[in-house]
């Protein structure tokens, strides 16, 4: 029953907390870029060529403030939107996803629904201060939080559950105090960062390019953009979760199992994206970027697929109990096995696209992966006929999508160059 329970509370908190975390990307590349576009332009025709330009850097500054400053702001008022709303909408929510009040797992799935609902603001702050952080090409305050979230989680978990005798109480807990304790040091690290120094002036042709008007205007376009597509994204992902939920208690156990599987190796292998970002927004060589991107893919999804062909009785076995979920589980377990290579493609190509600011492609089509996959899904009868045709159709629209960005930044790329030879050729 609590297995159950969370399989769907998890769902729900992927398209909740999840579809946020659009501004940890959307912020990374807007910071990024915010603090190398501007010094060449900015030079001055008669400075030495090792001079640094103080007015461009205080400008550059400046805006990473405002972009740090009015993410961080946007993601708290945010999250507490998000905290009211599942509070006050816990039980259509849950309807919505199959699971009535008349279901046995509804009094479980509602207690750790409004338990966890609490951590809202500390998750897409924290999204926030992530994008920060890889932003300025830092990831070790992320790791560090990271840390401390799994090792409070690791610690409270068992004392709660088991020895407070707390139940799916205990984890709701234990998974709140971990995000808030992982948020507060992630922000106390990056301190430096996102304080505002409003009293340094810079001139102003800069103070323009610079306005906080222009950047809001930057930095809600982009995030409405990515929250559109990671929001379309999630919506599939809960879709087929309230399917599997509808089919049978044993279809969405097994269901959950094999998403808690897949999601260890996405994480893992969506690692190198962070990098393919910030590589992106610096570099102005798009082929040395998709060379980077090929070679790392090619050893990511060998890697993750091997990984599961040899511990696949081990995870089978230990993840499941005996019959009907273990049964289902090891039917999609081929399929969660030999896509990792799509998977890691689509997710490490998605990462070049951001980092090349391809916020509006990305979301159109995202949406439409996610409409063909809620068709397919729809029709589904079984767990496996919903990893095989609806999961599947999701990546492979993402990935078509990403290449399409990819395409638009290798032409933008050509026109660049073209511009650049045409400009100094002599007359």
């Amino acid at each position: 029953m609590s297995l159950a329970a969370l399989g769907v509370c998890t769902s729900i908190f992927h398209l909740c907390f999840n579809s946020f975390k659009s501004f940890a990307s959307a912020t990374q590349s807007l910071v990024s870029q915010s603090l190398t576009n501007d010094a060449p332009n900015d030079a001055p025709n008669d400075a030495p060529n090792d001079a640094p330009n103080n007015d461009a850097l205080l400008a550059q500054k400046k805006r990473s403030n405002y972009i740090e400053n009015y993410s961080c702001k946007i993601s708290l008022a945010t999250g507490f939107i998000v905290l009211l709303s599942l509070l006050h909408f816990s039980s259509p929510i849950l309807n919505l996803m199959g699971v009535p009040p008349t279901s046995p797992i509804y009094l479980s799935a509602l207690t750790y629904l409004k338990i966890r609902s609490f951590s809202a603001p500390a998750v897409l702050l924290s999204a926030v201060f992530d994008g920060i952080s890889r932003g300025h090409g830092d990831t070790v305050p992320s790791l560090i939080s990271s840390v401390l979230a799994c090792f409070i989680n690791f610690v409270l978990d068992p004392v709660l559950i088991f020895t407070c005798g707390l139940g799916i109480k205990g984890a709701a807990i234990s998974t709140v105090v971990g995000v808030y304790a992982s948020c507060g040091i992630l922000g106390f690290l990056l301190r430096e960062k996102i304080m505002l120094k409003p009293n340094a002036s810079i001139s102003a042709a800069s103070a323009a390019a610079h306005s906080p008007k222009y950047i809001l205007q930057q930095m809600l376009s982009a995030n409405l953009s990515m929250l559109l597509k990671q929001t379309s994204l999630l919506l599939a992902w809960a879709f087929s979760t309230r399917r599997a939920s509808l089919l049978s208690q044993t279809t969405a156990a097994s269901h959950q199992i094999g998403l808690s599987v897949w999601l260890i190796f996405a994480l893992i292998n969506e690692g190198p994206s962070v990098s393919l970002q910030y590589l992106t927004s610096k570099s102005s060589s798009l082929k040395s970027i998709l060379k980077y991107f090929l070679k790392i893919t090619t050893f990511m999804s060998c890697l993750s697929t091997f990984f599961l062909v040899i511990f696949k009785p081990i995870i089978v076995n230990n993840l499941t109990p005996p019959g009907v979920v273990r049964i289902k589980f090891s039917s999609i377990y081929p399929i969660i096995t030999y896509t990792q290579a799509l998977i890691t493609g689509t997710l490490l190509l998605e990462g070049v696209a951001i980092g090349g600011k391809k916020f509006n492609t990305l979301a159109v089509g995202t949406v439409g992966s996610m409409c063909a996959s809620v068709f397919m899904i729809g029709r589904c009868r079984n767990v496996w006929e919903i990893w095989m045709w609806g999961i599947n159709a999701l990546f492979l629209g993402r990935l078509g999508t990403a290449g399409i960005a990819v395409v638009k930044m290798w032409r933008e790329e050509e026109m660049r160059i073209n511009t650049t030879k045409d400009y100094k050729e002599p007359l």
